[in-house]
């Protein structure tokens, strides 16, 4: 290697050894996929939540409209209770 690199202003810098080096690569790798799972997991929940706010209204619709039909039976069965 050259020497000149590891010197700053008469001052002998300390080379990294391979050791630090590995540990160094593996700590990079480590982070990258780390960040890469959370994109993932972000792009996921993305996805599903704009399939879920897709069909909302669609689901609403018929909660609203079973809702109506049980109500509306229910109104009648009463009303029909009360006359008899």
């Amino acid at each position: 290697m050259d020497d000149r690199r590891w010197t700053e202003s008469d001052v002998p810098l300390i080379s990294p050894d391979a050791r630090f080096r590995k540990e160094l690569s593996r700590s990079l790798q480590e982070t990258y996929q780390r960040r890469r799972l959370r994109r993932q997991r972000y792009h996921q929940i993305q996805s599903w939540l704009q399939r879920l706010s897709s069909s909302l209204p669609t689901l609403l619709s018929a909660v609203s409209l079973l809702s109506l039909v049980f109500g509306l039976g229910y109104f009648l069965g009463r009303k029909a209770a009360l006359r008899s």
